[in-house]
């Protein structure tokens, strides 16, 4: 059995070293800018939902949907399509609750980074 290279629970790490072809070091230098990119994601996208501002939202919830993706951060990905899919309908109640859970989710990611 092949030694795990990524030590986080949240990442899908077969999928993202596929992707990757097993650059761990790629891997590394993504992740990081990902962290330091989203790390106030939440708060981003509330401050532009607060301005009405709902393609800017929909346009940063993207982003974080395709760059959760592309790095095996499925739970941020799914967290992160649902709040699209909810600016698109700039319906404020569903966006909060969609909001609420992209949070929840960052918490947690950021809550097992700071653990290890």
């Amino acid at each position: 059995m092949e030694k795990k290279q990524i030590c986080y629970s949240f990442i899908n790490e077969a999928d993202v070293m596929e992707r990757l072809g097993g650059n761990i070091n790629l891997f590394n230098r993504l992740f990081n800018k990902y962290i330091n990119s989203y790390k106030n994601a939440d708060g981003e996208v509330k401050e532009l939902i607060n301005k009405k501002n709902y393609e800017d939202a929909r346009l940063l919830a993207h982003t974080i949907k395709g760059t959760s993706a592309n790095l095996g951060i499925t739970n941020m990905r799914e967290k992160a399509m649902e709040l699209e899919k909810a600016i698109i309908t700039e319906d404020d109640l569903e966006i909060e609750k969609r909001l609420r859970e992209l949070k929840e989710e960052l918490q947690r990611i950021l809550t097992e980074i700071n653990f290890k």
